[in-house]
């Protein structure tokens, strides 16, 4: 069994699951939010926030634990560019004994990590490029001539809501960094405003990932949802949908970020992956790469 926590800016996301030839089976996915990445402004981590995000991976390594699981522990953008990720560190050895060693990646490993869980997830062409748009990082993420290639930058849905930017300004700062690195026809997209976008669509009443792992999303859905969210004060939104309760104030800023990505990409439709950066750690492993 192999188990990968995955320590975000606005959630933890856990997989376990088995390996067999190669491929992840039989995988069970667990969330929560914690909101890392909506810290102080002087670039600290909230002793809240750690403080949640060590009691949930101590939560998460209990049935890691129990599966004897194979564990790895990554955190991203938020940690990352923390002046005190070493408190979250040293919270997360109290919390949870048996938890593995804090790995803090760079935004490359983030891209090649949400590449490789995308590709472990479902099949797309081979030109077309993983977004990722996360709480304060946003990665567009390419395969080209066998290599994975991506760029990152630093405008997540956490991040734009706490610096209070509007579209405009999320699309500019992402204008900045991210470019296509090849023509590409379609597109796929990971990571938590998106798999929520396609719950929405679908009236999940509960996120399921059997159910949107490849659901279609048009950047025409994408701007229905925008106006219906902006249409109410932002302590409303989540009840457009439950699975808005731990996300509705910043989905705009995610759904804004999306809508700027495609048309960076140069298309108007994505696919929808459950797959990521969890997905990615654990196929790490399985290939022993880690």
């Amino acid at each position: 069994m192999f188990a990968a926590i995955d320590i975000g800016s606005n959630t933890v996301q856990m997989l376990i699951c088995r390996a067999e030839n190669g491929l992840l089976c039989d995988r069970r996915n667990y969330i929560a939010t914690t909101r890392l990445g909506g810290g102080d402004a002087d670039g600290r981590l909230s002793r809240d926030a750690i403080e949640r995000t060590a009691a949930t991976v101590a939560r998460f390594m209990e049935d890691v634990d129990e599966a004897k699981a194979r564990c790895r522990i990554v955190a991203t953008s938020a940690v990352r560019d923390a002046v005190n990720a070493d408190e979250l560190r040293e919270s997360i050895r109290l919390a949870a004994p048996t938890a593995p060693e804090l790995e803090i990646i760079s935004g490359k490993r983030e891209a090649a990590m949400s590449y490789l869980g995308a590709r472990c997830s479902i099949a797309f062409p081979e030109d077309w490029p993983v977004v990722d748009v996360g709480g304060s990082s946003t990665e567009l993420i390419y395969e080209i001539d066998g290599e994975v290639r991506g760029v990152s930058a630093d405008v997540g849905c956490v991040r734009a809501a706490k610096h209070g930017w509007d579209r405009a300004e999320i699309k500019s700062r992402l204008a900045q960094v991210l470019r296509p690195l090849k023509p590409a026809s379609g597109c796929v997209g990971v990571a938590g405003t998106i798999t929520t976008a396609a719950g929405w669509k679908l009236d999940l009443p509960e996120y399921r990932r059997e159910a949107i792992e490849g659901v279609r999303l048009s950047a025409a859905e994408m701007e229905d949802m925008l106006r219906q969210l902006l249409a109410l004060p932002k302590e409303r939104r989540r009840e457009l949908s439950p699975l808005l309760e731990q996300r509705g104030e910043i989905m705009a800023e995610g759904l804004w970020i999306w809508l700027s990505a495609l048309e960076i990409v140069g298309v108007d439709e994505l696919t929808v992956c459950g797959g990521g950066i969890p997905d990615g750690a654990v196929a790490e492993m399985v290939r022993g790469l880690v």
